[in-house]
Order: structure tokens, then C-alpha cells, then sequence
């Protein structure tokens, strides 16, 4: 189209009277209806003014997000920790080591972690059927 105020209108007309341009608008309108109400256009839209972007940038920065990645690598570690723990050779146990295990504090916490997480799984129906005990 012109860029000049005076033509556009004109123009504009012309476009229109060439074949098959009338078709092809009214398919660009169908379209984008469609667009507009899949929501595309409003995301389009914010990508144009940037605001996408700015309030994208605004939450990758906040503080949560930086607290979600450095929790993220203390997690990865302590898997790695346990993993290790796990494939490690264990060293034989008797009933006073196994007494005296339950005096350590991490011992206690990981072992109402595995009480808790067989409640869990005792919880479980699996193929309808009920609960046996």
C-alpha cells in the first residue's frame, strides 16, 4: 500500500479489483479469526510490544526462579549422594550395629521416609481390586 494519506483508499480499491483478491481477503480474514480465537494473536500481539519478553525476563529473574535453580543443584547433588550410598558395597550389620544405626538422626529421618512411603504404597489399588491385609 502507499504510504502517502491520499492513495491508500485508492489503492486499496485497485488490489481489490484484481482477480481473485477478493477470495484471498476473505480467506485472510477466515484465518484470522481462527488465529484470534486460538489465541495466537494475542500472543503475537505481545511479542510485537515486547511485553512477552519483558514479563518473561521478570519471572526468570525474580527471586523464586533463582531459589528454583539453586534448589535444583542441591537436589541433583543429594541424588547423586544417594545413588552413590546405594551402589556402594554395604558393610554387614548385626542386631547391636542395627541399634546402634537408630540412634543416628539421618538414620531415623530416612527410615520415616520409607515408613511413610510404603503407608503410600499401601494405599495403592492396583487393578481394582481392594486392599488386602
Amino acid at each position: 500500500m502507499s504510504s502517502s494519506g491520499g492513495g491508500g483508499l485508492e489503492e486499496l480499491a485497485r488490489i481489490l479489483s484484481e482477480p481473485g483478491a477478493a477470495e484471498a481477503l476473505e480467506k485472510l480474514v477466515r484465518v484470522a479469526v481462527k488465529l484470534d480465537e486460538a489465541g495466537v494473536l494475542d500472543l503475537l500481539e505481545a511479542l510485537a510490544d515486547g511485553r512477552l519478553i519483558r514479563e518473561f525476563l521478570e519471572a526468570a529473574l525474580s527471586g523464586g526462579a533463582i531459589r528454583v535453580l539453586d534448589q535444583l543443584n542441591d537436589i541433583v547433588k543429594e541424588i547423586g549422594e544417594v545413588a552413590d550410598a546405594i551402589v556402594a558395597e554395604p558393610r554387614p550389620v548385626g542386631l547391636s550395629g542395627l541399634l546402634r544405626a537408630l540412634r543416628d538422626p539421618e538414620v531415623q529421618r530416612g527410615l520415616g521416609r520409607l515408613i511413610a512411603l510404603l503407608r503410600a504404597l499401601g494405599r495403592v489399588r492396583l487393578g481394582g481390586r481392594g486392599a488386602s491385609t
